[in-house]
C-alpha cells in the first residue's frame, strides 16, 4: 500500500449528484450525470478531480439507507438552481487519514476495507462514523486506463484516547 499519512482536508462546495443504494450499482449513475453535466455546462476552469462521498457501512446498512454523492468543486459563478443534473452540498473538511491508489478504481473497496480494519486501529486512531469517506478521484476513466488510475482513498478519523498505538 502507497504511504499513508493523517491530513486535514479544507471545506469545498460541491456541485454534485446524490444517490441512494448500493454502492456498486449507484455510484456509477451518479458520475454518469457529473459527466453528463460537466460536458453540457463546460465550466470554466474545468475540475480536475472529483469527490465520492460513502455515507454508510454496506456491511452494517441496509441498502436502502447507503448514500453516494458523486461532486466536482463548483465553479465560482455557479447557482446550482441552474441545473436538474447536480445541486450544490458543502463538504465539511476536517482530519483524514489518506493513502494514494493507482490501479483500477474497483480496488477501492478493498483499500478501503484494509485501512478501515488493520491500519487505523494499529496506529491509535478510530474511524469518525459521522463524516462520510472520501474518495478524491484525479482520473477521467472516460481518457485514462484502468491500470493508471489515481485516486486518494481518505477516511475520516479522530485519535483513540483509550489506547495507546500498537508496534
Amino acid at each position: 500500500m502507497a504511504k499513508t499519512q493523517v491530513i486535514f482536508l479544507k471545506p469545498a462546495n460541491l456541485a454534485a449528484v446524490q444517490v441512494i443504494g448500493p454502492y456498486g450499482e449507484t455510484a456509477p449513475k451518479a458520475w454518469a450525470n457529473i459527466f453528463k453535466w460537466l460536458d453540457y455546462s463546460k465550466p470554466d476552469p474545468k475540475p480536475d478531480h472529483g469527490y465520492g462521498l460513502t455515507f454508510g457501512d454496506p456491511r452494517k446498512v441496509a441498502d436502502k439507507e447507503l448514500r453516494y454523492i458523486a461532486g466536482v468543486v463548483a465553479p465560482s459563478n455557479w447557482v446550482s438552481c441552474e441545473s436538474n443534473l447536480v445541486s450544490g452540498w458543502r463538504f465539511d473538511g476536517g482530519t483524514f487519514l489518506r493513502t494514494r491508489v493507482v490501479g483500477p478504481y474497483s480496488d477501492i473497496g478493498k483499500v478501503i476495507s484494509g485501512l478501515r480494519d488493520k491500519w487505523i486501529p494499529k496506529n491509535g486512531l478510530v474511524l469518525n462514523r459521522k463524516q462520510p469517506i472520501l474518495t478524491i478521484y484525479r482520473s477521467d476513466t472516460r481518457t485514462v486506463e484502468p491500470a493508471e488510475c489515481v485516486a486518494d482513498v481518505c477516511l475520516p478519523v479522530f485519535a483513540d484516547r483509550r489506547n495507546k498505538p500498537r508496534d
